[in-house]
């Protein structure tokens, strides 16, 4: 039995914008995550390898940036199967407490074709 864990532990919806024309109507919509343990610690280890954090040009990055996507992706297809692509806009490490553990903030900006996404 496959068993499946995300590191998404709060998705929240921001405003749809749109239609823009671009070769037809795509809408955009902002998603802000909230990320927990392994993929939270990789954005943490992206941030102090470079200051630009998972936008970065170190392995940290690359590694931090496959984890977010890997856990947007998967999150998208389930709950907002309408997407056609996104950008990571940001990924900030948020302080870590004993009790937590590591978390970060994901914002994504997400186009689709359909208002309702």
């Amino acid at each position: 039995m496959k068993t499946t864990f995300s590191p998404i532990i709060s998705a929240e919806k921001g405003a749809t914008c749109g239609p823009f024309d671009q070769g037809g109507p795509v809408f955009r919509t902002k998603f802000t995550f909230t990320l927990a343990g392994l993929t939270a610690h990789a954005i943490e280890q992206a941030q102090r390898a470079s200051f630009y954090g998972i936008h970065g040009n170190t392995p940290a990055a690359a590694q931090a940036m496959r984890a977010t996507q890997e856990a947007v992706t998967a999150w998208m297809n389930e709950h907002a199967p309408s997407w056609t692509t996104y950008c990571v806009e940001s990924a900030q490490a948020m302080p870590a407490t004993g009790r937590e553990g590591y978390r970060a903030t994901v914002t994504v900006t997400a186009d689709h074709l359909t208002r309702e996404i």
